[in-house]
């Protein structure tokens, strides 16, 4: 999932559709790849599902970074007041899947 997730972020065809929002583009910014390109190698290779709260942390770092592309509502907080891996990993989830249908222009945010 966060490699599609990660897919429909760098394709520039994204963007075309009026209802995508993009914090991003009202930065002047143009390619988030960049970004991504960046906060990848901050972050790191991505944890195996064996270590499902590590995971989930990665997982919100990503759709989340700093400085933040726009493109999804704010799981960092959440992720890190869930009790278990398995919420967690529920919010990650259910966040990306926001996003992607947000990047898709189904649902902005």
């Amino acid at each position: 999932l966060l490699q599609d997730w990660e897919s429909v972020v760098r394709n520039p065809n994204t963007y075309g559709d009026s209802n995508v929002v993009a914090g991003f583009l009202a930065r002047g910014e143009r390619n988030p790849g960049t970004v991504l390109d960046k906060v990848l190698k901050d972050l790191g290779p991505q944890p195996s599902s064996s270590s499902p709260t590590a995971l989930a942390l990665w997982g919100a770092a990503l759709v989340n970074p700093l400085p933040s592309l726009g493109v999804a509502l704010e799981l960092r907080g959440a992720v890190l007041e869930a009790q278990t891996a398995k919420e967690r990993l529920t919010i990650v989830t259910r966040g990306v899947r926001r996003s992607i249908a947000n990047l898709r222009g189904e649902q902005p945010l």
